[in-house]
Formats: C-alpha cells, structure tokens, sequence
C-alpha cells in the first residue's frame, strides 16, 4: 500500500485526551474515529464517506463512545431502562401533584357516614378540578377505589375477617371458595388478562413493610401505628408525586382552595405545619393532632426511613409520638411551624362539648375566646377538626366552600364598597363642591 493512503497509529492516551475535551464543547459534533468497529468490515474506516458507516449499524451511537478496538477499555454498560410510571396509580393526571390527603376513619362505621360526607364535599372538588392538583387517601381496609373513586392504602386488612371469609366453604375439589373469589371470577371473565389490583398491592405490601407489630398495643400506639404504616407507604411509592402530605381524620373539613394558596407561598423545606404546642420532654413544638398537621416532601423524605421503628410508650398520643419520631431523626428539626404567609389561626379545633363556639358557623368574623387563646375565626380557618356530626360538614361547605355564603357576603361588601367610592367621588366632582372648596383671597 502506497504510504501515503496509510492511516498513522491511533495513540490512545491522545485519543482520551480529545475525546474529554471534545465533551466540553458547547455544539456536539460525531467523532467517527470512535464509532464501533463492525466485526465483518474491518477496513470500514477507509471507506470514502462515513455517513454510509452510520445508515449500515442502524442505531444512535454516543458521539464520544470508547471502544476497546480502539482505547482497550471495556465497553461501558448499556444506560439503566427509564422509570416506570407511578406504581399502582389510579389516575391518568400529570405529577408530581401538590397535594395529597391522607385521610384516617375514625371507625369503620364512618366510612359510610363521614368519609363519604367528605367525598360529597369539599372533596368533589378535588376529583372534579384537576388543575387543583389534589389526590385523597383513606388508611381503611375498604375498597374504598370502588365505592368513592379514591384509592385506600393497603396493609390494613383484619386477619380475623379474611380467615373467616376464607373457612365459609369449599368447592368441590376441596379448595376454599369465597365471595370475593366468586367477584374476582366475574370481573376476570369481563377483564381477561388483567391482573387483580388489590390482591397485588396487598401481597407487596406483606414483602416490603418492615413493621414488627408488638403483642399488645395501647389506643394511642393504635392510632400512631394506622398513621405510620400510611405515610411508609406514601413515602416507599408515591414520594415523587407529591410535593405536601397533609394527615386528617374523616370528621375534618379542608378549605382546599386557601389551603392550595397558602402552600403556593411556602418555602420548600423539610418542614411540618399545623397548630403548634409544646412538648415539656423535648422542649419541641408538636402539631396538634385534632386538626391534624401538614408534611413537606424533604420532610417525610428523610423520615420515611424511619417510620417502622418509631413507637412510643403506650401513654404518649400520636402528635407527640410524630414529633419525637421526627425530632429523634431528622437533623435541625425545629419543631411544629405555622404557614409562612398565615396569620397562625388556620387550623382550628373546637371540642364537641362546645356547641357556644360551634355555633359560631353563621357569624364568620366573630372571634373565639374561652380556651383559644383568642383570635379563632372560622373567617380565618382553613382546617376545621373535630367536627361532632355530618351536619356541620354539610353546614361548613355551605359557609366557607366555593361559592358558598361567606363569599358572597365578600362580594356584597366589596360591591358597597365601590358604590360608595363612587358617590364620594362624584360629590367631590359636583358643581356646589367645587364651588364651595373655593378660596377667596
């Protein structure tokens, strides 16, 4: 071969050294030195025109790829396969959502009582505007997917009832047969090839929990226990898509558009809000747990860890349980805080012996004073807990949710309000005004 046609040695620290600072070049361009050799063209490289090299390997070639031919580096491993969707997501929206309420029965009879008052509420609109970007979770054994059209979190099914649906009877062969294996059949034959949902989410959740669950449990251990289990599983599947978690019973009420403001104007930090008390023990603000309390994303991030392995003595309610649990594990914790643009009065709880101050739903404005501190308003609540019946849910959406009587009291204000602009001004502009503010010198 003439000498001019051959190619030089290829000296391959010299080739790494152009190929780094080739990568720090602002517009990409294609290194055909470094395309892979193909094993039944070895002389490819001579050809005339390299575009054809790229129409025959049929495939996106990293610009700045080293080869063994040619750096004797191994070949770096293929790029991991993209994420997959949300797990076991019921919905077809965008995230991440800013919200997500995880809300937890008082009993089992309250899901067909309270839950389903919510869900008729203020949580229509939730499930009606999605530009909300808000998504309800109950901690209930319930189907509750099928009877409201908002997803339960699974791990909370009662051992006892399943054995006992299961010993109901047995089919022929002698395998057991029970009612929700009759429903699984009907909907398999309308859904052939898909998957039961339930039965899937229940058996992950039995291999990736860690809870130990002790012999015996107090109440209060109960409630913390039903509150951890929920934000584990929020946090092991559905961290990424929330950016705030907000815990609260069934007898709550939320005003989610003043909420969704308030949280638009929040820092993001790891930080938990609700209503503020102090803990004697630690010298730590706890968030009350009556009208419950709110979790940021870095928060629950860096304590989702965590949450299997805190359980407090059986005296110690769950708001100060979650507070020791946070304060024992994540770092510069600083405690219960207030909403940064609030004015400290947005969660309220009233006991349900106090029918003097729960009456005060048709005055807005009137401000509380035994046992408040002073300065409580339903005007200025957002988060309303501990409410003693279905009425007053039904009594608060109709005050205080869209469209409801307090807007329009707003309105009405606002409208005197301009009208008596308006007269000022023209008696200001009048010709006896303008005659009467003369100066005569």
């Amino acid at each position: 071969m003439d000498e001019k046609l051959r190619t030089p040695p290829i000296n391959p620290l010299l080739l790494r050294i152009q190929t780094s600072i080739a990568s720090l070049r602002l517009t990409t361009y294609t290194n055909y030195n470094l395309l892979p050799i193909n094993p039944t063209q070895s002389n490819f490289r001579h050809r005339p025109t390299r575009v054809i090299v790229r129409i025959h390997l049929k495939r996106s070639i990293d610009p700045f790829e080293e080869t063994p031919a040619i750096t004797g580096h191994s070949q770096p491993q293929s790029p991991p396969p993209p994420r997959p969707p949300p797990l076991f997501s019921t919905f077809t929206d965008n995230y991440p959502k800013q919200l997500a309420i995880l809300i937890v029965p008082s009993s089992n009879e309250s899901i067909d009582t309270y839950s389903k008052t919510i869900v008729d509420t203020w949580g229509t609109m939730a499930m009606n505007d999605k530009s909300l970007s808000v998504d309800l979770w109950f901690a209930s054994p319930n189907d509750t997917l099928r009877k409201f059209g908002w997803p339960n979190i699974p791990g909370f099914e009662d051992k006892t009832n399943l054995d006992d649906k299961k010993s109901k009877g047995k089919d022929k062969n002698g395998s057991e047969e029970t009612e929700d294996d009759s429903e699984n059949s009907k909907t398999s034959k309308k859904l052939p090839g898909q998957e039961n949902l339930k039965e899937m989410m229940k058996e992950l959740v039995e291999q990736t929990m860690v809870f130990e669950e002790p012999a015996e449990l107090s109440p209060e251990q109960k409630s913390f226990r039903t509150v951890t289990k929920a934000l584990h599983f929020l946090y092991a599947y559905h961290l990424d898509h929330y950016n705030y978690f907000l815990k609260i019973t069934d007898k709550t009420f939320v005003r989610l558009p003043r909420l969704l403001e308030l949280l638009s104007k929040t820092k993001r930090k790891p930080q938990l809000i609700g209503r503020p008390d102090i803990d004697y023990s630690t010298k730590v603000k706890f968030c009350w747990r009556g009208p419950g309390y709110l979790l940021s994303k870095d928060l629950l991030a860096i304590i989702g860890p965590h949450l299997p392995f805190c359980l407090e003595d059986k005296t110690i309610t769950e708001d100060i349980a979650m507070e020791r649990c946070l304060y024992n594990n994540a770092p510069n914790f600083i405690g219960c805080e207030d909403f940064t643009n609030g004015t400290g009065h947005e969660f309220l709880y009233l006991r349900p012996d106090d029918e003097v101050n729960w009456a005060n739903i048709v005055h807005p404005e009137r401000k509380f004073s035994d046992g408040y501190h002073g300065g409580w308003t339903f005007a200025d609540s957002v988060i309303v807990g501990g409410v003693t019946n279905v009425e007053i849910l039904k009594d608060l959406e109709s005050w205080y949710g869209p469209g409801g009587k307090y807007e329009k009291i707003i309105e009405r204000r606002k409208m005197l309000f301009r009208k008596k602009l308006m007269r000022e001004m023209n008696n200001n502009n009048s010709p006896q005004n303008k005659f009467s503010n003369r100066i005569y010198i």
